[in-house]
């Protein structure tokens, strides 16, 4: 069965969460499917579905469009009076 035929998960472990980044996480798809416990506290275990290429290609491509309007409005402030 190759990828195509079923979903590629990945997936992220991460220590107990505030509500705020939880629900951050959520709304970049990322699912919480078992939390467990340790010594500092939860650990929360997410999953969610793996872009394919063009999906991926289209996410860095707004990732650095987003980080270059950030630097431009940053440059901008500067240069005000």
């Amino acid at each position: 069965m190759s990828g195509r035929d079923h979903p590629t998960w990945e997936y992220r472990i991460a220590p107990g969460l505030a509500e705020t980044e939880l629900n951050r996480l959520g709304a970049d798809g990322w699912e919480l499917v078992a939390v467990g416990a340790a010594e500092a506290g939860p650990v929360l275990y997410l999953k969610r579905p793996r872009p394919d290429f063009r999906e991926q290609v289209t996410l860095d491509q707004k990732a650095r469009y987003v980080s270059g309007s950030e630097r431009s409005a940053e440059r901008a402030g500067k240069n005000a009076p």
